[in-house]
């Protein structure tokens, strides 16, 4: 019975000293710090993973896409290259820290990685490219087309759409190449804009050419001539002529949508660093759980 009665009190005890350590005050002087073991962070681990997964996908991409524009991307290779591994090592050092429990250091390292890739538009470059490969004259087509292509007026003109091609390639050239770090803002956009009218300075200089051989096709018979024949020749050929002035003014009004389009890429991101700053703020304080 003695024994049985010490049994009891000790459990009795020990049931007592449990609520006393669960009640809320017993810890209220000495309340742990936030863990920052490794596996706390197992969240933000899997999702630094999962954007290294992403950055590698659209690097493959990319590295495919260069490679059909041939030797004018060349360079772009290997710039391409370099830039998202320096982004996907700077997520795996993030990864790193937050496994040793270094929070801070880990946001600070993703903070770097996200402003490294802003340093090139690698999208716009790619399309700047593509049109500076798309634009350049091959030597068989130039030739072709001034030799053999229409009659004395279409040749006769051949020459001057070859070298507005080259224009406009020359000026895609090197908006592809102020897509990157170094190149001030105003620069690059004045750079983005004479290569569209470049652009467009080629369509309509080749609709010009396309006016010279209709006339060359359907004046097939070059005896035939008038006077009123060669008013209608005079107005056809200013038909072509009114092009130009269409065509400068289609690239203003595309100038005007890519500034739209640029304010509203800007407002994006403005609202995406918004909230990254409110979720960080919000996960710095919660306490984090074993």
């Amino acid at each position: 019975m003695e024994l049985m009665n010490s049994f009891a009190a000790r459990v009795a005890l020990l049931a007592l000293a449990g609520c006393v350590a669960s009640h809320p005050l017993a810890h209220a002087a000495d309340a742990p710090a936030a863990d920052d073991s490794p596996g706390a962070y197992t969240k933000e681990i899997r999702q630094l993973q999962e954007r290294m997964g992403w950055r590698q996908k659209t690097q493959q991409a990319f590295t495919t896409d260069f490679q059909e524009s041939g030797d004018f991307s060349k360079s772009d290779l290997r710039l391409v290259t370099a830039e998202y591994q320096g982004f996907i090592d700077g997520f795996q050092k993030a990864i790193d820290a937050y496994r040793q429990g270094e929070a801070e250091a880990a946001r600070t390292l993703v903070r770097d990685a996200e402003k490294a890739r802003e340093s090139r538009d690698w999208g716009k470059r790619l399309q700047a490219r593509r049109e500076q490969f798309q634009n350049w004259p091959s030597e068989k087509w130039a030739e072709e087309m001034q030799a053999k292509w229409g009659g004395a007026r279409t040749k006769a003109f051949g020459a001057e759409w070859v070298q507005s091609k080259r224009r406009a390639s020359a000026a895609w050239g090197r908006y592809a190449e102020s897509i990157g770090p170094g190149v001030g803002r105003e620069q690059q956009l004045a750079l983005e804009d004479a290569a569209h009218l470049a652009e467009a300075e080629v369509r309509s200089t080749e609709e010009r050419w396309r006016i010279r051989q209709t006339l060359d096709d359907r004046l097939w018979d070059k005896t035939v001539t008038s006077e009123e024949l060669e008013k209608k020749i005079r107005e056809f050929e200013k038909l072509g002529d009114r092009t130009t002035d269409m065509m400068k003014q289609r690239a203003d009004g595309e100038r005007l949508w890519r500034e739209w389009q640029r304010e509203r890429a800007q407002a994006e991101r403005d609202l995406e660093a918004t909230f990254r700053a409110a979720w960080e703020q919000q996960e710095n304080r919660q306490p984090r759980r074993k």
